[in-house]
C-alpha cells in the first residue's frame, strides 16, 4: 500500500547521519552507496543496534538489570509435532537458571531461554534445556540489556520497537516499551 502510495523504499547501509547545525535536528543521512537520503522525520528502527537514539543522540540509558536479573537468552525452535499437550497459548517455563518461552506460531513453537550468564554458562544452559527438548537446533545466542532510553524521543527522532528498550523476550514487554514511547510523546506537548 505505501509504494503504491508513493513511499519510496530505499534499502542501504547508513555510514553517515548528517545533523542541522543550529538545534541539531538530522538533516539527511549518507548511505555506504554514497547516496544522500534526506529527512524531514526518522524513526529509529535499528532494533538492538540502537544507531540514532542511543549512539547519534546518546539518550540516557534506564538500566533495569537490577530488578530483571537476566542478560542471555537463547533462541530456537519445536516443530508442532513435537507438542504433546496441544497447547496454543504462550508458555513460560521455569528451569533452573532461568525460564524458557514457549510461543505457537503458524507451522512451529518459537522458544528460547533466557538466564543470567554471571550464573550459568551458555553450554550448561543448552544441556538443561535439552534435556528437556530433546536434541534442537540453537541458530545464535544474543545477549540483551534490560531497560529503555529515558529519552525515546529527540529531536525529529523516535525510537521504536527494540531500538527504544528491550524488558525480556516474550512480546507483552515490547507494547510496555512502545507505551511509554508514546506517553513521553503525549506528556511532551506533542498531539
Amino acid at each position: 500500500i505505501a509504494l503504491s502510495r508513493g513511499i519510496k523504499n530505499i534499502d542501504g547501509i547508513v555510514a553517515k547521519i548528517n545533523s542541522k547545525s543550529y538545534n541539531d535536528d538530522i538533516e539527511s543521512f549518507d548511505l555506504e552507496s554514497g547516496e544522500n537520503i534526506p529527512a524531514d522525520f526518522v524513526f529509529d528502527c535499528s532494533g538492538l543496534h540502537r544507531v540514532i537514539i542511543g549512539k547519534h543522540y546518546k539518550s540516557e540509558w534506564l538500566d533495569y538489570s537490577d530488578m530483571l536479573p537476566c542478560n542471555r537468552a537463547i533462541p530456537f525452535f519445536l516443530d508442532n509435532d513435537q507438542d504433546v499437550s496441544g497447547n496454543q497459548y504462550t508458555d513460560a517455563i521455569a528451569m533452573k537458571h532461568g525460564w524458557i518461552w514457549r510461543i505457537p506460531v503458524q507451522g512451529r513453537f518459537g522458544c528460547g531461554y533466557v538466564f543470567d550468564q554471571r550464573f550459568v554458562s551458555d553450554e550448561d544452559a543448552i544441556a538443561e534445556l535439552k534435556e528437556m527438548f530433546g536434541d534442537v537446533k540453537i541458530p545464535r545466542v544474543f545477549d540483551f540489556r534490560a531497560g529503555c532510553y529515558k529519552t525515546p524521543w529527540m529531536h525529529n527522532c523516535i525510537a521504536i520497537g527494540l531500538s527504544s528498550g528491550f524488558m525480556e523476550p516474550l512480546e507483552a514487554t515490547s507494547i510496555w516499551i512502545q507505551a511509554i514511547s508514546l506517553l513521553f510523546y503525549v506528556e511532551n506537548g506533542h498531539k
